[in-house]
């Protein structure tokens, strides 16, 4: 018999076989870049973002040896895709293009041929701009509406971290460089 996979498979340091480039704020970008993505697939999904090639093929395809996408494959596609285009992927072992993912909202960008990585960098820059407690706290509330917080308990908690975040010295300094009109340096933990 074979030996039984670590159950920490759903940690989001497996990005992807792909490109990974990580900014302030602790977002995870997916840049698919072989023709065949199949093995960095799951991987993609435990990501932030995602950044497809042109030239990419997307699958899940364990249920056409024996498994199941154990990587939480089941658990986060249906929550990118819905469960229409989940289950056309994962039960019939059908492939999808980078332009199919970009329109059922697999991947968030397509990019021609080399040029994913780049692109996360590009995308990861932004998000460096940004005062890392506020990307930190709109990540973990984007997250909670993912993991089915009701939603009158999640907007009780948007209210709480807004109101927490001026106790934080990036509010201020934010305020203080738009009104200077100047770029803002950010303090991190």
């Amino acid at each position: 018999t074979a030996a039984r996979p670590s159950p920490s498979l759903d940690s989001a340091s497996r990005c992807s076989k792909g490109s990974m480039a990580k900014p302030a704020g602790n977002i995870h970008f997916a840049g698919e870049h072989t023709a065949d993505s199949t093995r960095g697939l799951e991987g993609a999904l435990a990501c932030d973002i995602r950044i497809a090639e042109a030239h990419a093929q997307m699958a899940l395809p364990e249920p056409g040896v024996g498994l199941l996408p154990g990587g939480c494959g089941t658990q986060n596609l249906p929550w990118l895709v819905g469960e229409g285009w989940a289950k056309r992927m994962i039960l019939t072992n059908e492939r999808v293009n980078a332009e199919t993912a970009l329109r059922i909202g697999l991947v968030e960008e397509v990019v021609e041929k080399g040029k994913a990585l780049e692109a996360a960098k590009v995308m990861a820059e932004r998000v460096g701009t940004l005062s890392p407690t506020s990307v930190e706290f709109c990540k973990s509330l984007i997250h909670n509406a993912r993991n089915g917080i009701p939603r009158g308990a999640g907007l009780a908690l948007e209210r709480e971290r807004f109101m927490d975040l001026f106790d934080d010295p990036n509010q201020a300094e934010g305020v203080s460089a738009f009104l200077e009109k100047r770029k803002p340096v950010w303090k991190t933990a």
